[in-house]
């Protein structure tokens, strides 16, 4: 038997049945794949790791109690309002639910509503704005006659700011005036703790698997660390089907998450990469001290290390996509590998290679102008892109038309790849 609902499916019966590896691989009603398969004890453990491989990722889940509960109304209204200032908690409307659709980290708030009028009409939802922007969501992973199962999500670049506990506590009361119950699953440690501080009881640990499609392998984040005289230094590491390595190599604020590296870093994914997108730690808060010597030589050895301590997997296939500063380090580090360079500084021409590498750099870019690369020999090189009127971040004066610019040069990667 398969029980589910989206991508959760526990799998029980008998595990010894010929038939139990066919369940694992295909679903009633057409459905195909699960992201989540919940065994009902370790002979279906058996059959899963056996049906899948290393397509199967274990993980430990932890089920929340639906009898007992210490629930505060008072500690949950009071932290409800608890947000830094520039973000507002509301409730979610049809133009929430269009933001989580539009960005993947948000988008398991609203994949189990078949449309926006679904949401509108069935669901309920909390959300925290910084500006216009999405940051933080708490929705329905699924919804029943006398509650939901909560789902939550908060942009990586927004998170240890309370904004989570926030929008559960908005959200939990609003479970509470419409007499439905606000039942949690954690699906790991961090989840567990909040849960706890909101004053669930815990009931037991279970086993998981994340299963992508039949053939595919899933998705998921490790951290990389290395020591560098003393200082910890960490990279994230996005496994998927392990066809070769993507390395993202940041500029001086531009971090992995901004759009071209985060598009680049899909693109990869798409083609079957996995992703390390590496952090430099410490490093001068200027660019004009970042690309002196010393400052290069230390974010070059830094990367190095986290390079090692990636390449444990041994990748046959390795590719940097690198943006500005990191330009400098993926130069040094990568001879004879495929290079993608976004706006390079002058300097990271010294090891430039026209036969690996392409070019993506703005005429209005005051730090490598088109004078400049004449004089290096590169203008009119077939690797060297020019976009007219952009800036340093590939940018123009007009929104839409630096979201053309974006789009133009991710097509020019696709290929590329």
């Amino acid at each position: 038997m398969a029980a589910g609902s989206g991508g959760f499916s526990i799998i029980a019966g008998d595990a010894a049945s010929a038939l139990a590896s066919k369940l694992v691989l295909k679903w009633p009603d057409g459905f195909a794949g699960s992201e989540l398969l919940v065994p009902q004890n370790e002979a279906w453990e058996k059959v899963i790791e056996d049906t899948y491989g290393d397509g199967a990722i274990k993980l430990t889940r932890y089920a929340l109690s639906k009898t007992e509960h210490n629930f505060d109304t008072q500690k949950l209204e009071k932290w409800s309002r608890e947000v830094p200032e520039g973000y507002e908690i509301k409730l979610m409307d049809g133009k929430d639910f269009d933001r989580c659709a539009a960005s993947d980290w948000s988008y398991d708030n609203i994949a189990n509503f078949a449309s926006r009028e679904h949401f509108c009409s069935e669901g309920i939802g909390v959300c925290c704005l910084f500006g216009e922007t999405l940051v933080c969501a708490a929705t329905p992973y699924c919804v029943w006659d006398k509650g939901i199962e909560i789902e939550i999500d908060t942009h990586p670049q927004h998170r240890r700011k309370g904004l989570a506990r926030a929008c559960a506590s908005r959200l939990m009361l609003e479970c509470f005036r419409r007499n439905l119950y606000p039942s949690w699953d954690a699906a790991n440690k961090m989840s567990l703790d909040l849960a706890l501080s909101l004053g669930y009881v815990a009931a037991s640990p279970y086993t998981a698997y994340y299963i992508a499609q039949p053939g595919k392998r899933p998705a998921r984040t490790e951290k990389i660390t290395a020591d560098y005289n003393g200082e910890e230094i960490a990279a994230k590491l996005t496994v998927g089907e392990g066809k070769g390595l993507c390395v993202l190599f940041p500029g001086m604020g531009y971090t992995c998450d901004r759009p071209l590296l985060h598009f680049t870093g899909k693109t990869a994914m798409d083609k079957g990469y996995d992703l390390l997108s590496l952090s430099y730690g410490n490093i001068p808060s200027t660019l004009k001290e970042a690309r002196c010597e010393r400052v290069t030589q230390e974010v070059t050895e830094k990367c190095r290390q986290l390079l090692c301590a990636a390449q444990k997997r041994k990748y046959e296939k390795v590719i940097f996509a690198a943006k500005s500063l990191g330009t400098l380090a993926a130069g040094r580090l990568g001879k004879g590998i495929k290079q993608i360079w976004y706006t390079p500084v002058e300097e990271s021409f010294d090891c430039f290679d026209g036969d690996n590498c392409i070019v993506f750099t703005g005429d209005a870019d005051p730090l490598l102008g088109l004078d400049r690369l004449r004089e290096l020999g590169y203008l009119g090189s077939d690797s060297v892109n020019i976009v007219e009127r952009a800036n340093h971040s590939l940018d123009v004066s007009d929104t839409m038309e630096s979201i053309d610019i974006l789009r133009c040069v991710m097509e020019k990667i696709e290929k590329w790849f």
